[in-house]
């Protein structure tokens, strides 16, 4: 981690609810560099939310490993070490840009609700298993277009979800997004050598081109929608 630190008395984020900006002043503000990965003790123990920056959230068991998510300015994570008081499934949060988060250890603040923070409690039951449901349903949709979908359509919806990230830019004829292959990978749920070969397919058909380790997006879905 490139620092560890308690959080700044001033900080304001436009993008956290209020009951986030009510935890501000508790926990601890971390920051991950590109390619760090917020320790295990933490991801296992602590409610946290991100300030800054992008994470991709990732499970894995043995070798196999899969996306789950990209978490943004806003998003939950570890919401099941509070609703649930254990994590299902080993789980990863790594910085795919520069990151900052704050975290609460879950018995900690299970405590601050009883006291001083009860007047959130029910805010923030509501908003992490919000936050959880609508995690599951993205997931839900994405095994749904992985099984009536070709792999072109999934690495394409994927492209498009990269539009959305804060490394996107915005370019004449269309959007340049940063989306690894491995990333794309784990979101589609096959091989690199896979997302390669459809990279090129979408190529040759005019949707895409790649510009160095950028991808543009010629037909954004986004465009063509009029957004």
């Amino acid at each position: 981690m490139s620092d560890l630190r308690p959080p700044p008395s001033t900080t304001t984020r436009i993008s956290l609810s209020r009951t986030q900006q009510t935890l501000l002043p508790h926990g601890t503000e971390i920051h991950l560099a590109v390619g760090e990965t917020l320790p295990e003790k933490i991801c296992d123990n602590n409610v946290g939310f991100v300030l800054q920056g992008q994470l991709t959230l990732t499970w894995h068991q043995d070798a196999k490993r899969s996306g789950i998510a990209v978490l943004l300015p806003g998003d939950w994570f570890g919401e099941h070490n509070l609703l649930l008081g254990a994590a299902p499934a080993r789980l990863d949060l790594k910085a795919s840009a520069f990151a900052a988060v704050r975290t609460i250890p879950a018995d900690a603040l299970t405590a601050m609700l009883a006291e001083e923070l009860a007047p959130i409690r029910e805010h923030l039951q509501r908003e992490l298993s919000a936050s959880v449901t609508e995690r599951w349903a993205q997931l839900a949709a994405r095994l749904h277009q992985r099984m009536h979908l070709g792999t072109d359509e999934c690495v394409w919806e994927a492209l498009v979800e990269a539009a959305a990230w804060p490394s996107a830019m915005s370019h004449p004829e269309g959007t340049l997004v940063r989306a690894p292959r491995d990333v794309i990978a784990q979101r589609v749920g096959c091989s690199r050598v896979t997302v390669s070969r459809a990279l090129s397919r979408l190529v040759a058909t005019g949707r895409i081109r790649l510009e160095g380790r950028r991808i543009l997006l010629l037909v954004h879905r986004a465009r063509e929608d009029g957004t």
